[in-house]
């Protein structure tokens, strides 16, 4: 049971309608955008909208929508983590319970599969947090950057992921406001899937453009393609395709977040002539130079 907030500290709300860090019975959260205690936050919220302290009528201002649209974000991460996360529990545990501590090899193979499905989790945990993240207004820190620059950049990481034929298709030889790390980052995690979805030796290409007002940069694979009935919830948490190698299937969704952190988007291009995929991170110029 939510408690109800007297005058005073419904009060302590009144600094949200400016942007600045409360105090009292608004937690340091809100300043951090790191954990939200949202039953203290909502009630402290309403009450002061109820008393019409904000200027609005009750319960229609807009901080309380965004409060209410973010906690129901973080439930459904957390709902989506705990599914995940049952399955390499499920498989710790079964091995365990069967395992002979007086036979080395078995007591070596266990080990060695374990290791694998810690990484697996440890892998899992860091993109939800960065799921998590993306919600905070300090997950992109914008500068001036150099399009050709990031695109050569990118590329040259990229090498170091698999055995793949990696091609330069475009520059775009052009400045723009935006995180470059984020960026790169963006672009590694497509190459990385795109890594996943090709044979050893298979063509993948990087490339950037101005395009329609526009700066794109992509990551073309030639793989088998998205199949049909997956392009409309590719960037969703957890899809996954078939044949895909071990993963989660957060590696899209991670790279719409920080794209929706530039106010930009992620787009798969429509199937081709030949096979394969595209993925473009589509950003609006906004002062070229």
């Amino acid at each position: 049971m939510i408690r109800d907030y007297t005058d005073a500290e419904a009060r302590a709300a009144l600094p949200l309608k400016w942007g600045r860090a409360p105090e009292g019975v608004i937690p340091a959260w809100v300043a951090e955008m790191d954990y939200a205690p949202a039953p203290a936050i909502s009630a402290a919220v309403n009450a002061a909208v109820g008393r019409g302290m904000l200027g609005y009528p009750p319960f229609d201002h807009p901080m309380v929508t965004g409060l209410e649209e973010a906690f129901a974000s973080q439930r459904r991460l957390l709902d989506d983590a705990a599914h995940e996360l049952r399955t390499p529990l499920t498989v710790l545990q079964g091995h365990l319970e069967v395992l002979d501590p007086t036979d080395p090899d078995d007591v070596r193979t266990t080990r060695t599969l374990l290791l694998d499905e810690i990484d697996r989790m440890t892998r899992l945990v860091h993109d939800l947090l960065l799921l998590a993240k993306a919600e905070r207004p300090d997950f992109v820190r914008l500068e001036r950057t150099d399009v050709e620059a990031l695109t050569l950049g990118a590329l040259e990481r990229a090498r170091g992921l698999a055995d793949r034929s990696w091609v330069l298709d475009a520059v775009a030889r052009t400045h723009v406001d935006v995180d470059p790390q984020r960026l790169t980052q963006a672009l590694l995690q497509l190459a990385d899937n795109a890594v996943r979805h090709t044979r050893p030796g298979a063509e993948v290409g990087i490339g950037s453009r101005v395009h329609d007002g526009h700066v794109e940069l992509w990551v073309r694979d030639t793989g088998a393609g998205v199949p049909s009935a997956l392009r409309g919830t590719i960037f969703e948490r957890f899809t996954q395709g078939d044949g895909e190698q071990a993963g989660f299937g957060l590696g899209l969704s991670i790279v719409a977040a920080i794209m929706e952190a530039h106010e930009g988007r992620v787009v798969l291009d429509p199937p081709g002539a030949t096979s394969g995929a595209t993925f473009r991170l589509v950003i609006a110029t906004g002062g070229l130079w």
